[in-house]
């Protein structure tokens, strides 16, 4: 359910005041951050959680309290009948931290709706978190107010309500049609940098690979270098290591 910031209540503070305030952020639904009580709740509203229908390890209770209910193991020690693969049925969108190995298969879109990133840093060279997904269709970075900057009013500048102005994608991506940005060529152009050049919705980092029919837009492209893809765009710059490609202006 998607509530406007004027249709949320505020105890007596006024919307606009709140979403123009400097600490002003943006969470996905569901974030613990939500809640009444400011940890996790296991029906906190217009949604609630899908329990684990197995046994739930007293390690997992010890660690992280009622919410170990609520966890999906991903691992055979903790769930024997895992075979490392999350299947959907249509869409999903995803975010979050991934301490593990799985690979995430879905028949239609796979969105990606905030940061999706390792555990364990993949510099550390360990490969002790992989993350595979794989799409029927597209995968596609949302065009949502966490990853790209809003405007509180038409009369307002451009703002970011995220926790940082960049993207961050951990994993092998395979689309059967296209890797892309939701809106690519809309909204920003200048307003969220990207290292030390200004565009509009500042770095695009991927970390593994991307593997799809045909090459999707992630932003305006004003040109490109050979040796790594250093792709610099009105929305987003995208910069992935060790992956050799070499296109005109």
């Amino acid at each position: 359910v998607f509530k406007a910031a004027v249709d949320h209540p505020f105890g007596g503070h006024d919307w606009y005041a709140s979403v123009t305030d400097s600490d002003a952020q943006c969470f996905l639904g569901g974030s613990d951050v939500l809640t009444g009580s400011g940890g996790f709740e296991a029906n906190a509203g217009p949604g609630s959680w899908l329990p684990w229908p197995g046994a739930v390890d007293a390690a997992v209770t010890a660690k992280v309290g009622t919410e170990a209910a609520y966890l999906f193991p991903i691992t055979r020690a903790l769930n024997p009948s895992f075979k490392g693969v999350i299947y959907v049925d249509g869409k999903v969108a995803i975010s979050g931290t991934l301490r593990g190995r799985v690979t995430l298969a879905a028949t239609d879109k796979i969105i990606i709706a905030d940061d999706v990133i390792y555990a364990t840093n993949p510099g550390a060279g360990t490969c002790a978190d992989i993350l595979g997904l794989f799409s029927d269709d597209d995968i596609v970075i949302s065009n949502n107010t966490i990853n790209a900057p809003q405007k509180p009013s038409s009369a307002d500048d451009y703002r970011t309500y995220d926790d940082t102005k960049d993207e961050f994608v951990h994993g092998v991506l395979l689309a059967l049609d296209i890797f892309t940005v939701e809106n690519y060529n809309q909204g920003s152009k200048n307003d969220e940098s990207c290292e030390a050049v200004v565009w509009g919705r500042g770095c695009l980092y991927l970390t593994g690979g991307i593997i799809q029919k045909t090459r999707g837009a992630v932003g305006n492209v004003t040109h490109m270098i050979c040796a790594h893809i250093r792709v610099r765009h009105h929305i987003f710059r995208r910069r992935v290591i060790s992956i050799e490609e070499c296109t005109t202006r």
